[in-house]
């Protein structure tokens, strides 16, 4: 392929990050019946999974294969469960589970997280009595995760929305911030 004005090749190599992208969190996908080894075994893998979710159309990936996006979640809820270390807690008495709910693809997930236990744990899907419910586009979902969406000014921005209680949710949000701070690599 050429430009108009030249006979120069255009440069597509944008698609072709995409394009590998999406091969390779399909890949990653393939090996989510086993989540729990591969992450505690890979902690990188959880890096992978954000990271190339936050480079590509989300929901387009998600509604193209959406078989893969529960594989792809139990590798990122295992992961971010994984990479909590026991401060990621600190100063978090809160009891809540919260799902962060998709509203442009079938992406749902879910974390519980018990401050005064000192554990937190996640899968896909809606939770069944979840306390709060984040909803917003895929990709701005994804954001939060990976720490490139700060939570409170992305909620006074619209980018998201809350559904329950906002000060649970406002409780949380240095938390999403050091979750994404322990991604490995």
């Amino acid at each position: 392929m050429t430009g108009e004005n030249s006979d120069q090749p255009i440069d597509d190599s944008p698609e072709r990050d995409r394009e590998s992208t999406e091969a390779r969190l399909l890949q990653l996908a393939s090996l989510g019946d086993r989540a729990d080894a591969l992450v505690h075994e890979h902690p990188e893998l959880l890096t992978d999974v954000v990271r190339g979710l936050t480079e590509i159309d989300t929901a387009a990936f998600v509604s193209a294969n959406p078989e893969v996006a529960d594989r792809l979640q139990e590798l990122l809820w295992t992961g971010l469960c994984e990479a909590v270390g026991g401060d990621a807690l600190d100063d978090v008495s809160t009891v809540a589970t919260v799902t962060f709910a998709a509203e442009d693809c079938s992406l749902a997930g879910h974390l519980e997280i018990d401050g005064e236990a000192g554990t937190i744990a996640g899968g896909p899907g809606r939770a069944e009595n979840g306390d709060v419910t984040i909803a917003g586009e895929a990709d701005v979902l994804v954001g939060l995760l990976a720490g490139d969406i700060d939570p409170k000014l992305g909620y006074l921005r619209g980018r998201f929305e809350i559904d329950g209680s906002t000060g649970t949710a406002m409780t949380l949000a240095p938390l999403l911030s050091r979750l994404s701070g322990q991604l490995p690599g």
